[in-house]
């Protein structure tokens, strides 16, 4: 049995690589993470738990990267998956069941019919640019690439495929390897006719399958913070440990999202205050929701205490460098009710 180690390197599969290999060996690429901060089940207070929109951003960078997705779940200590995970996977699977469940080429009027038949063996060898004709324009921002892989191997370098818009074709997204899938992203585009180039390749490429497809942006979790000086900030919520983030937060809130809110404790409604800029506010309960395409996100509570810019340290008993006192925000009441005790 042949054993390989750890395959980091930047370049594993370039033409210079290849011509250098003494035998080819096919090794699955795969995207291993969890679900939870950590690959064990601790709490559901305070351990961090990727968002439906962190999870499905990942399935569509590693699936649509020509990877496996191995997500780690791990069981609570009754042995089950905690709720939290559980309303995380299934609103995953809504998204990927109402993106990917109709393929916006289904109705091509001048297509290769083996592109378009759910059929991973059958293809066509690609030799001059591949263009679908629609009846009607569509309204896409994904578009799903496969390769035959098991009939004839990874083949494609590079490619790039246009939309016809204004009688001319603009060039919408381009990438490197196709493989098993490739997912491309990127804005709305509406066409009737689409244009796939394979700009490189090994030998000719063999193409088995290529999908449009349109994903409704959802609003994005979003998280209240107020600093010292008392200005609150409404942002997309970050995870709650290391992690990129949400990728897609804010081109959502570049495409129109909008965020509403209050500061009475009442429901923040569309035609609530609407956030633009970061606000003052001595104290109380900042709400706030995202709304996007019509959608209304989840409600966003944090209650908001006194502003701590005025707040001083004026004895301490001890401290450690480092970690002086002064570092602590400490509500000036108690200090001076300390003060007059002394």
């Amino acid at each position: 049995m042949t054993s390989f180690g750890d395959l980091i390197e930047k370049d594993l599969g370039s033409r210079d690589q290849l011509y250098k290999a003494r035998f080819l060996h096919y090794q699955q690429a795969e995207t291993n993470t969890s679900i939870r901060e950590g690959w064990f089940y601790r709490d559901d207070d305070r351990q961090g738990v990727r968002t439906a929109d962190d999870v499905f951003d990942i399935y569509e960078r590693s699936v649509g990267g020509n990877s496996t997705f191995l997500l780690n779940i791990p069981p609570n200590r009754d042995g089950k998956f905690s709720q939290k995970d559980v309303d995380v996977l299934r609103e995953v699977g809504k998204r990927i069941r109402e993106t990917y469940s109709t393929n916006l080429l289904d109705a091509a009027i001048d297509a290769p019919k083996a592109l378009l038949d759910n059929d991973d063996e059958t293809f066509i060898e690609y030799t001059e640019p591949i263009v679908f004709t629609l009846p009607k324009s569509i309204t896409l921002n994904r578009l799903m690439l496969q390769e035959a892989v098991a009939k004839r191997s990874e083949r494609v370098e590079e490619h790039a495929v246009d939309a016809w818009i204004n009688g001319m074709w603009q060039e919408i997204a381009r990438a490197t390897n196709i493989g098993y899938k490739r997912i491309l992203r990127f804005q709305d585009v509406t066409t009737s006719r689409l244009r796939l180039r394979i700009l490189q390749s090994r030998l000719t490429p063999a193409i088995s399958s290529v999908g449009a497809y349109h994903y409704s942006s959802r609003p994005p979790q979003l998280s209240i913070r107020k600093d010292r000086a008392g200005k609150v900030t409404i942002v997309p919520k970050p995870q709650g440990f290391a992690w990129k983030g949400d990728a897609d937060a804010a081109a959502r809130l570049s495409l129109g999202c909008k965020i509403y809110y209050t500061v009475d404790g009442s429901e923040p409604t569309v035609h609530s205050q609407l956030y633009t800029v970061p606000f003052e506010l001595d104290r109380g309960t900042v709400k706030a929701i995202a709304v996007l395409n019509g959608q209304m996100g989840p409600i966003a509570i944090e209650p908001v205490g006194l502003t701590k810019a005025c707040w001083m340290v004026t004895a301490v008993s001890s401290e450690v460098k480092g970690n002086e006192a002064n570092r602590v925000w400490i509500p000036i009441s108690i200090l001076i009710g300390a003060a007059k005790r002394r």
